[in-house]
């Protein structure tokens, strides 16, 4: 098994951007892309997990989870970002991303 396989993933520190289109595809499907925060270096293979949403409230829940560092890290604020695409509740009205410290929505 590969070291990285063996860490558990782990919701990042902060969102800080989250866009959402709409793929014009049949049937519809939404492109969501999030940029965040982690506190160290060495964060890797960023996803957005889904949460189990309402969907009688046309709601999408995510949690922005990646890898940690292991080992040594550089000890700074570092910029990271994932995307999904999902398919559109015909009710939609927004997707909301968790973090660590924060919860982001847009529509």
């Amino acid at each position: 098994m590969d070291k990285a396989e063996a860490r558990p993933e782990k919701i990042v520190m902060r969102v800080d951007k989250v866009t959402v289109n709409t793929l014009e595809i049949y049937p519809p499907r939404l492109s969501v892309e999030v940029t965040g925060t982690v506190n160290s270096g060495g964060w890797s293979r960023a996803v957005l997990v889904p949460v189990k949403s309402n969907n009688d409230e046309g709601m999408l829940v995510f949690h922005f989870v990646a890898l940690p560092p292991n080992g040594m890290a550089t000890q700074a604020l570092a910029p990271i970002k994932a995307s999904i695409t999902v398919d559109k509740p015909a009710n939609f009205k927004e997707v909301q991303v968790v973090a660590k410290t924060n919860t982001k929505a847009a529509k």
